[in-house]
């Protein structure tokens, strides 16, 4: 986050407001991105042929993620210490005609909202943005919004709001960033209606109008807006049917989302057991390596029954794998989440209960006052101890991506 001096926030903060900012509504025809990600730039932002990299903060380090600059497809991921540049700055340009030219906001004053700053034009957009400044717990904040003018029509397709927005005009695509959000725009274009249309009709269950746009889609084969591949939408949102249609025309089981999340992954995650048998039946793999996920095994353990995480290890998931960060396996993670079936194959099916954490922890170690837990580390079933290893009644976790700290 940007800040100030001391001065400068006693002085701003006498002349900050709290009156919301005028509402901005969008035209009959929105316009969604190419891709985006939840991935913000607060860590920096780097461009090159092909690529965009950004980077958030986690806890006392940076995630780095490079994405295809087309799909929005995960390159590469990693962490480091250090941020990776400072938070970009808007760069105004106009685009139109092909060529990159310095911006002249009087040439698009028409077109822009009241409190905006246009940023970038092009033939058919006009990017702008406003901001205004925050006072908490003595740090300025830069509350911002960005919104998508479609010139022909001088109508707002499209916003965006969050903390220390930018508008970059780079590698032949605008891109709007901010804390916990990247959007990706063509010059011209945004997300084609179709590709919305179909998956609009998955979330919706809708199989006639799935399998009227599905010729259409496969042949841009676009994700959804947030990189999903179609499997994972179905599979998020419990539709079995869905899935069996998607793979029977030909959707393969092991494809992967913008950020290697897997519709197998998906189905565990939201405990649709019965839509994962399925993706195994038709050749998914338990997957071992996507960062920063981890196996699908140790996503399995957190809420999965005895019968999925058996069928997993069955096709191939391997039992002993290290989480990168934590250095945790699979009965670690059953164990934190006191899945007293999972933690019971696991150790059935040879889990090691002396691996240790990196911060030094062995499985068992994670729970040393839970009975059952202790019953089962020393040998013994659930089926002897009933009373003391019932499962525990949660609500299905929701997936929150992890907030940057500042």
């Amino acid at each position: 986050m940007k800040r100030v001096s001391l001065v400068a926030m006693l002085v701003l903060s006498s002349c900050q407001s709290d009156r919301p900012s005028p509402k901005i509504v969008l035209g009959p025809k929105p316009v969604e991105p190419m891709w985006s990600t939840y991935v913000g730039c607060s860590g920096g932002i780097e461009f090159s042929p092909g690529a965009v990299t950004v980077a958030r903060r986690i806890v006392d380090e940076y995630e780095i993620w490079k994405f295809d600059a087309a799909s929005g497809t995960l390159l590469n991921y990693a962490t480091k210490s250090t941020r990776i540049g400072r938070a970009p700055n808007d760069t105004p340009a106009d685009l139109t005609g092909g060529s990159t030219k310095p911006l002249d906001a009087s040439k698009v004053g028409a077109l822009t909202p009241p409190g905006f700053t246009p940023v970038v034009a092009t033939d058919r957009f006009l990017f702008a943005r406003r901001t205004r400044t925050r006072l908490q717990r003595l740090k300025f904040y830069s509350e911002g919004q960005a919104v998508l003018i479609d010139r022909p029509s001088g109508k707002a397709v499209w916003m965006d709001e969050g903390l220390d927005v930018a508008v970059i005009a780079a590698l032949d695509r605008v891109i709007v960033c901010r804390d916990g959000q990247t959007s990706v725009f063509a010059r011209n274009a945004g997300r084609p209606p179709e590709a919305s249309e179909f998956y609009t009709a998955i979330r919706a269950g809708d199989i006639s109008v799935l399998r009227k746009l599905y010729p259409a889609w496969r042949g841009s084969r676009i994700r959804d807006v947030d990189g999903k591949v179609p499997l994972s939408v179905a599979a998020k949102d419990g539709r079995l049917d869905i899935v069996k249609l998607l793979v029977g025309l030909g959707e393969p089981p092991n494809s992967a989302d913008a950020d290697g999340f897997t519709p197998l992954m998906m189905a565990l995650h939201w405990n649709h057991s019965d839509i994962a048998e399925f993706l195994l039946d038709a050749g998914a793999i338990p997957t071992d390596d996507a960062p920063p996920w981890g196996s699908a095994l140790r996503i399995a353990v957190h809420e999965g029954r005895r019968t999925i995480v058996s069928r997993l290890l069955r096709a191939g998931a391997k039992i002993d794998l290290v989480e990168t960060r934590s250095g945790r396996t699979a009965l670690h993670e059953a164990v934190m989440y006191r899945n007293y079936e999972a933690i019971e194959v696991l150790i059935s099916g040879g889990a090691s209960i002396k691996a240790r954490s990196k911060d030094g922890k062995t499985p068992g170690e994670l729970a040393p006052g839970d009975q059952c837990v202790v019953h089962l580390f020393g040998g013994g079933l659930i089926k002897e101890r009933p009373s003391i290893c019932r499962p525990i009644k949660r609500e299905t976790a929701t997936f929150v991506p992890a907030q940057p700290l500042h």
